[in-house]
């Protein structure tokens, strides 16, 4: 499943639609060492579980390097110093709740409401999968 990420990298940069960011390729060298599992890949995103069993989605297409999660674990993210912003499932603007569509499939959060955090670099990886798995991140390296 990593090789599906890798390549979805891959791929979008060599489109043109996406800049070539070695910082991308250091974010997931990052996530391999945590306890995170890949589950699902598409263009733009990347799902993963935590090792609580919660989602986690990786926005690869974006320069801000957004994280996805849902609403529940905002507050943990916001006691480890990260900015969350709120993406919440309007139920009036159906399908997609009013956002990205990919945040409202079923591998992803449907219905439910999720929000957004931003890394600035690879320590911020580490500090984001610690804070959502109460502090005990789970190094595989």
């Amino acid at each position: 499943m990593w090789q599906e990420i890798e390549s979805r990298i891959a791929d979008n940069e060599a489109d043109g639609k996406l800049p070539s960011a070695p910082f991308r390729r250091a974010i997931l060298a990052e996530l391999k060492k945590t306890g995170v599992t890949p589950v699902h890949t598409a263009k733009k995103l990347a799902s993963f579980k935590l090792p609580g069993g919660e989602t986690l989605l990786w926005e690869l297409t974006s320069p801000a390097l957004n994280f996805f999660v849902g609403r529940p674990l905002s507050d943990k993210l916001t006691a480890s110093g990260f900015h969350v912003e709120p993406r919440p499932f309007d139920h009036s603007r159906l399908p997609n709740g009013g956002r990205h569509s990919a945040l409202s499939l079923d591998w992803s959060f449907g219905q439910e409401d999720c929000v957004c955090a931003k890394v600035q670099d690879v320590e911020d990886v580490d500090r984001l999968i610690s804070a959502l798995s109460n502090g005990s991140l789970i190094r595989t390296e």
